[in-house]
């Protein structure tokens, strides 16, 4: 969505960063619950992968 409307809606983009932003978190915290309490290492992303 940023690419599309990128340099037309300075609303658009910034609604789409918000939008990535909150992507991000979301995907950090999903790590963090995932990972064993005493693993520092994010969790191995193959085996949720997504399409980015």
């Amino acid at each position: 969505m940023l690419g599309t409307v990128d340099g037309r809606s300075v609303m658009l983009e910034e609604h789409s960063r918000q939008l990535i932003y909150a992507d991000e978190m979301h995907a950090a915290e999903v790590d963090k619950m995932l990972r064993k309490p005493v693993e520092v290492a994010t969790f191995a992303r193959e085996a949720f992968a997504i399409d980015r």
